[in-house]
């Protein structure tokens, strides 16, 4: 199966990160996906959405956050 080797670890397929490395592994139909790479899928669609409408999205230094 996509996503598992021999010890039976489950690693996300976007990234390669194993199941220990995350906080959670979500399953679809023949591949796994971390909650790390949700959130940066989540950023994206943001992003893409705000420059669609002219907007640009709020980064760290905004708010004096220096990251």
């Amino acid at each position: 199966m996509i996503g598992q080797d021999a010890n039976h670890t489950i690693y996300c397929d976007f990234c390669g990160k194993s199941q220990h490395e995350v906080r959670k592994l979500i399953a679809g139909p023949s591949s796994f996906i971390c909650n790390g790479c949700i959130e940066l899928c989540v950023y994206i669609l943001v992003s893409d959405k705000h420059i669609m409408n002219g907007h640009r999205p709020m980064l760290p230094g905004d708010i004096g956050v220096n990251a």
